[in-house]
């Protein structure tokens, strides 16, 4: 009874699980959610078959093959004759080694392939997150705003009520309210559609709660993944055309035959037993196709991996300097981000007084909710920028 309680317990309080604490909790939940994470242990599967079965001895299925003679339609004299064929497709030793070296080969690939679409996966993960981090920072700067214009607009209405303050001032006022409801309104259906995408992708209600640090050392990380994947078909490509060239005809195969016949009706059957070996003969138009095919496969392949060593290093490249750029530009909007908060205090109080106008008050407002929402958008680019680096050095979250 007490097991019963606690699973029963367990099992309510499980979908009430904490919420992903970070960038790499949602990009897991992603993944499990990917076609490629929900294959991913089917792939696994593949991989070791292709490794299982590259040495094999039988490279085909077995063929069985029977006849039946008899003389019954003409003569009728007793003459009958069974036979059953089994043929068995058996490689030869350097069949052999060719096949274990491409099934090897193709097992690395399928796995490379595999760590490359996770790769791609945290890239739609990481644009997700920080679109919407991003729409949910200009929704509560819009809403902060929103709160500072109803209070003006408050504070004139009570004030023109008590005849201390002009009706233009209150007019502005309640049009500067009405601007920023619209504003509000606007940025939360941009993050509502942006954390919807996200919630599509990962599952999750919530934006984590912590964003990705730069990486330590960039570019002294693990190989890249989208450049383990074009070696890894290189060298399957490599190996294939070196089988091409290597094995020049068919699997040869070695059939037993069992036969049981008899002459007439006076004669007891007989049964005999005939061992053989049918050996394809190579083609030359045959194989110069296959090793003509072969041949532009790995050049091909080949070539891919010198422009993708050419693409990383450029977007690798691309990545720094974005990064720098976001760096400037967030000390720029921070300091100018204190000097309109500071501004902003300064005519605020003095409009209390009585010495500045509305209009002036109101630009200063305007000026510091602009200068603010900029400081957050470049803390947000930058936080975006890190994340690009470290897609670009094909590090996941």
């Amino acid at each position: 009874m007490r097991l019963l309680c606690f699973a029963l317990v367990l099992a309510v309080a499980w979908p009430l699980a904490a919420p992903a604490q970070s960038l790499k909790d949602a990009f897991d939940a992603a993944w499990r959610r990917s076609p490629a994470g929900a294959a991913e242990l089917a792939r696994g599967d593949e991989a070791a078959a292709r490794r299982a079965t590259a040495g094999a001895w039988l490279r085909e299925s077995p063929s069985v093959s029977a006849s039946y003679r008899t003389d019954q339609i003409d003569l009728n004299q007793g003459r009958r004759e069974y036979e059953v064929e089994l043929g068995v497709p058996l490689a030869t030793p350097g069949e052999r080694d060719a096949g274990r070296t491409v099934g090897e080969a193709e097992a690395r690939a399928l796995q490379a392939q595999q760590a490359a679409a996770r790769l791609g996966l945290a890239k739609d993960v990481r644009e997700a997150f920080w679109t919407a981090r991003l729409a949910q920072v200009e929704h509560e700067l819009a809403q902060r705003r929103l709160d500072e214009a109803r209070r003006l607009a408050e504070d004139l209405a009570r004030r023109l009520a008590a005849g201390e303050a002009a009706r233009v001032d209150a007019n502005q006022a309640r049009s500067a309210q009405l601007a920023a409801e619209a504003a509000l309104r606007a940025a939360q259906v941009e993050a509502q559609r942006s954390l919807k995408a996200f919630t599509t992708l990962t599952g999750l209600p919530r934006l984590p709660q912590d964003a990705e640090a730069r990486a330590a050392a960039p570019g002294a990380g693990p190989e890249h993944p989208l450049l383990g994947q074009a070696q890894a078909n290189a060298r399957a490509a490599r190996a294939r055309a070196e089988q091409a060239a290597q094995v020049r005809r068919d699997t040869p195969e070695y059939t037993v035959t069992l036969t049981r016949e008899r002459d007439d009706f006076t004669v007891l059957y007989s049964n005999s037993v005939r061992f053989g070996v049918r050996i394809p003969l190579g083609s030359d138009v045959r194989n110069v196709v296959r090793i003509a095919q072969a041949g532009a496969e790995r050049t091909e392949a080949e070539a891919s991996v010198r422009l993708e060593i050419e693409r990383l290093q450029a977007e690798q490249a691309l990545a720094r300097d974005d990064l720098a750029a976001a760096e400037a530009a967030q000390d720029g909007a921070q300091e100018r981000a204190r000097l309109a908060r500071d501004t902003h205090q300064l005519i605020a109080r003095a409009h209390q007084l009585g010495d500045r106008d509305l209009a002036t008050r109101l630009r200063a407002d305007t000026e510091r909710f602009e200068a603010e929402l900029s400081a957050a958008r470049a803390e947000a680019e930058l936080g975006r920028a890190i994340s690009r680096l470290n897609q670009s050095l094909g590090l996941l979250p």
